[in-house]
Protein backbone atom coordinates (compact mmCIF):
# COMPACT_ATOMS: atom_id res chain seq x y z
CA UNK A 1 0.00 0.00 0.00
CA UNK A 2 1.45 3.41 -0.91
CA UNK A 3 0.64 6.17 1.41
CA UNK A 4 0.37 8.77 -0.96
CA UNK A 5 -0.49 12.86 -0.73
CA UNK A 6 -4.45 13.22 -0.08
CA UNK A 7 -6.20 16.19 -1.61
CA UNK A 8 -9.90 17.12 -1.73
CA UNK A 9 -11.26 19.90 -3.66
CA UNK A 10 -12.22 23.02 -1.35
CA UNK A 11 -15.00 23.67 -3.85
CA UNK A 12 -16.07 19.86 -3.08
CA UNK A 13 -19.54 19.70 -0.97
CA UNK A 14 -18.33 17.86 2.10
CA UNK A 15 -15.48 19.99 2.61
CA UNK A 16 -18.17 23.41 1.96
CA UNK A 17 -20.48 21.59 4.84
CA UNK A 18 -17.63 21.24 6.79
CA UNK A 19 -16.47 24.28 6.42
CA UNK A 20 -20.36 25.79 7.49
CA UNK A 21 -20.76 23.61 10.42
CA UNK A 22 -17.35 25.27 12.02
CA UNK A 23 -18.41 28.38 10.99
CA UNK A 24 -21.63 27.60 12.82
CA UNK A 25 -20.21 26.65 15.89
CA UNK A 26 -17.17 29.18 15.88
CA UNK A 27 -19.16 31.77 14.82
CA UNK A 28 -16.06 32.86 12.86
CA UNK A 29 -15.46 32.77 8.45
CA UNK A 30 -13.27 30.01 8.44
CA UNK A 31 -11.04 29.08 4.82
CA UNK A 32 -9.62 25.58 3.71
CA UNK A 33 -6.20 24.97 4.38
CA UNK A 34 -3.43 22.76 3.47
CA UNK A 35 -2.73 20.25 6.24
CA UNK A 36 1.65 20.59 6.64
CA UNK A 37 1.85 16.95 7.50
CA UNK A 38 0.81 12.78 6.42
CA UNK A 39 -2.31 11.71 8.07
CA UNK A 40 -4.57 8.64 8.01
CA UNK A 41 -6.81 10.57 5.51
CA UNK A 42 -3.99 10.11 2.97
CA UNK A 43 -4.79 6.10 2.94
CA UNK A 44 -9.16 6.46 3.18
CA UNK A 45 -9.16 8.49 0.73
CA UNK A 46 -6.88 7.05 -1.79
CA UNK A 47 -8.01 3.47 -0.89
CA UNK A 48 -11.57 3.64 -0.43
CA UNK A 49 -14.16 5.69 -2.03
CA UNK A 50 -14.68 7.72 1.37
CA UNK A 51 -13.79 11.45 1.53
CA UNK A 52 -11.51 12.40 4.21
CA UNK A 53 -10.89 15.88 5.92
CA UNK A 54 -8.45 16.45 8.87
CA UNK A 55 -10.65 18.51 11.35
CA UNK A 56 -9.20 18.35 15.12
CA UNK A 57 -8.88 20.65 18.38
CA UNK A 58 -5.77 22.56 19.36
CA UNK A 59 -2.45 24.26 17.47
CA UNK A 60 -1.11 22.16 15.18
CA UNK A 61 2.32 23.25 16.24
CA UNK A 62 1.63 21.45 18.95
CA UNK A 63 0.18 17.91 17.87
CA UNK A 64 2.09 14.89 18.47
CA UNK A 65 5.01 17.20 20.22
CA UNK A 66 6.52 15.71 23.21
CA UNK A 67 4.64 18.10 25.18
CA UNK A 68 1.12 17.96 23.58
CA UNK A 69 -2.15 19.50 24.95
CA UNK A 70 -5.10 21.68 24.35
CA UNK A 71 -5.29 24.96 26.24
CA UNK A 72 -7.95 25.16 28.77
CA UNK A 73 -7.66 28.77 28.21
CA UNK A 74 -9.55 28.62 25.50
CA UNK A 75 -13.36 27.36 24.65
CA UNK A 76 -11.63 24.40 22.60
CA UNK A 77 -13.09 21.14 23.73
CA UNK A 78 -16.89 22.45 24.34
CA UNK A 79 -16.65 23.72 20.63
CA UNK A 80 -15.18 20.60 19.30
CA UNK A 81 -17.86 18.12 21.19
CA UNK A 82 -20.52 20.91 19.35
CA UNK A 83 -19.04 20.59 16.42
CA UNK A 84 -19.13 16.99 16.33
CA UNK A 85 -22.41 16.62 17.80
CA UNK A 86 -23.47 18.67 14.47
CA UNK A 87 -21.86 16.52 11.86
CA UNK A 88 -23.45 13.33 13.56
CA UNK A 89 -26.92 14.47 14.28
CA UNK A 90 -27.63 17.46 11.34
Amino acid sequence: MINAPHSLNKNDNFVKETISAVEKVTSKKKETVAFPGWSDAGIISNHTPAKSIILGPGNIDQAHANIHYLSNKLPTFPLVLKLYFNFLYY
